[in-house]
């Protein structure tokens, strides 16, 4: 199944800041891509209940919407999240989405906090 993300139009802080989140996912599950219509300076992904399902998160991104890449953080290493964590993405393609490696079981809650570039 493909976990649907939500942003509900949640922007704080004069609209400078947002917050996107996925459903709840199981470890077999997928993520849908999330596309902000934003130009973003910030990017941090955290992850809870890694450890209860074994796998470990990665967070991909596109230009296109079709053709995904494994994101770096900050210091240039390809990010994958095997316990439950923060970590700051490096780049900010206009497309976003977690993906599963792995695991058996369990519930996920993945979010990213979008930090808008001042205007």
């Amino acid at each position: 199944m493909a976990v649907q993300a939500n942003d509900g139009g949640i922007w704080l802080r004069g609209d400078r800041n947002g917050i996107v989140t996925w459903d709840a996912a199981d470890a077999a599950d997928t993520y849908a891509a999330y596309e902000h219509q934003k130009v973003l300076a910030d990017i941090i992904l955290s992850a809870e209940g890694i450890a209860a399902t074994g796998v470990a998160i990665e967070i991909h991104g596109s230009v296109n919407g079709t053709d995904y890449y494994q994101l770096r953080d900050i210091d240039g290493n390809l990010i994958s999240l095997a316990a439950d964590g923060i970590v700051e993405v490096r780049s900010a393609p206009p497309f976003f989405k977690p993906v599963n490696t792995g695991g058996a079981g369990g519930t996920l809650i993945v979010a990213l906090h979008l930090a808008k570039v001042y205007a």
